[in-house]
């Protein structure tokens, strides 16, 4: 029998690996590799199979993230239902009339908000628009406040600096206790190619040390900072993550790591970065292939588009992006929802859109089960031949239940559509944002914690500023 792909793929990464190294440039990480015999010239650490291999080994398959609400709790990896998270880092938010802004505190906080009142999206994220109206040295506890307070789901660290990830671990300690139990998930992403910048190896460490959950993505974009063929991309990526496991296995063996799966091409013909095309998705559910040949947790693509509105693009490419997140069994699916313009904007809207459509994958995916026992004849010879079923006692019995909700989608004839005061997909998704957020309420959480929450927070900005 023949390699598979992954093992192609292992193999090259491995040559990697040995003979060129990956560079980690924060001093702590280079001196933990060379404290434990690893090869290293300055910056670059190499690595041997033996140790790959070690590290493997000590990465949980699967494990648990504690919401702070118990029945938001997560179980990532092993084949159950994927977390899906929001869009992050995006500085601008798209508005329904198209109109382009930096994005706010009170945006985040709005996305807050809608995670948790989602049936959907069941993890909140971090960076849900890069609020331009705080400093950004400080704007980190901001956001990791209120995605405490204002949702009671599992949330996103901050990898942004070291202190940043510290300031996460404190406060989330605050709120769960010194217990190492995952609680939260950061996203740590590798400069292409094969490179830690310092905020991210430091972060590597510090979430590590804590027990808590990173997403170490290592992949590029093809024919600027990875070759253009796509297999090496994939090989850039895997030896990325790999030695960022290495890292993460080395400060705490056990500490859970999430494999990242990401690349996208640059279109040759404006210099620009796209990932709404085939080819993103085609090295995406490739990466999520190798996560499975680890037995790691993965994590996908989310709603991707180029698209710069709620359009038939960005309708397209989001269904298919998350069509492959979902078929290749992404554990974590970032940008799952209110992504626009190549990760550069947020939409309410398109939250909301996204929304439905993980909905609508979710309830496809689904397979039909049913026994013997509900099979039940006797209503079809009931009914017998030429009836018909809308008036039957079945029916009434199980209209509200058996089919999903797609409040946003049309199931109008044309007149009764054309009739409607809102008929539009995008002014019915305004309309249902402004119901939603003014229905909020906020989670309940105990007094003395978030006093306690507040308290660092004020004073972290002093001892910053």
């Amino acid at each position: 029998m023949g390699k598979t792909k992954q093992d192609l793929i292992h193999e090259a990464s491995l040559d990697i690996l040995a003979n060129t190294g990956v560079a980690f440039y924060a001093k702590e990480a280079v001196q933990l590799f060379r404290s434990h015999g690893f090869k290293t010239d300055q910056n670059i650490i190499f690595f041997n199979e033996t140790q790959i291999q070690t590290a493997l080994d000590s990465t949980p398959s699967q494990f648990l993230v504690r919401a702070r609400d118990s029945k938001y709790d997560l179980r990532l990896g092993g084949q159950n239902a994927p977390a899906l998270a929001p869009g992050y880092g995006a500085p601008f938010i798209i508005e329904s009339n198209g109109f382009r802004r930096k994005a706010t505190i009170d945006d985040y906080q709005s996305f807050c908000k809608l995670v948790h009142t989602s049936k959907v999206i069941n993890f909140n994220g971090f960076m849900m628009g890069d609020p331009s109206d705080l400093p950004p040295k400080t704007y980190h506890l901001d956001m990791l406040l209120n995605s405490i307070l204002l949702c009671s789901k599992p949330f996103m660290g901050s990898p942004l600096t070291a202190q940043a990830a510290k300031d996460a671990v404190q406060m989330a300690k605050i709120v769960f206790g010194d217990s190492p139990a995952p609680v939260m998930v950061a996203n740590i992403n590798a400069l292409a190619p094969l490179q830690f910048a310092p905020e991210m190896a430091q972060s590597i460490m510090i979430f590590s040390k804590a027990g808590q959950p990173i997403i170490i993505t290592g992949g590029g974009i093809m024919g600027s900072t990875v070759p253009i063929v796509p297999v090496d991309l994939l090989i850039i990526q895997n030896a990325s993550v790999l030695a960022g496991i290495c890292l993460s296995q080395l400060v705490n063996p056990g500490a859970p790591v999430i494999y990242g799966a990401v690349g996208s091409p640059l279109d040759m013909q404006t210099g620009a970065l796209y990932h709404g095309g085939p080819e993103s998705n085609m090295v995406i559910k490739e990466g999520l292939l190798m996560a499975n040949f680890y037995g790691l947790p993965s994590r996908g693509g989310g709603a991707l588009t180029d698209a710069h509105s709620l359009d038939y693009q960005a309708g397209y490419q989001s269904a298919l992006s998350l069509k492959i997140a979902f078929d290749s069994h992404a554990d974590f699916i970032l940008h799952a929802c209110g992504i626009l313009s190549t990760y550069m904007a947020m939409s309410f809207e398109k939250f909301l859109a996204d929304e439905e459509l993980c909905h609508h994958i979710l309830k496809t995916l689904q397979p039909l089960e049913f026994n013997k026992d509900q099979i039940d004849l006797s209503i079809i010879k009931e009914v017998g031949v030429g009836g018909q079923f809308l008036t039957h006692p079945s029916t009434f019995k199980h209209c509200r239940t058996q089919f999903i909700p797609l409040p946003l989608a049309n199931r109008l004839p044309f007149d009764a559509w054309q009739a409607q005061a809102v008929s539009s997909y995008r002014d019915k998704a305004t309309k249902s944002l402004s119901i939603r957020l003014d229905q909020y309420q906020r989670p309940d959480i105990d007094s003395s914690l978030e006093n306690e929450l507040k308290r660092y927070v004020r004073s972290r900005k002093k001892e910053i500023c």
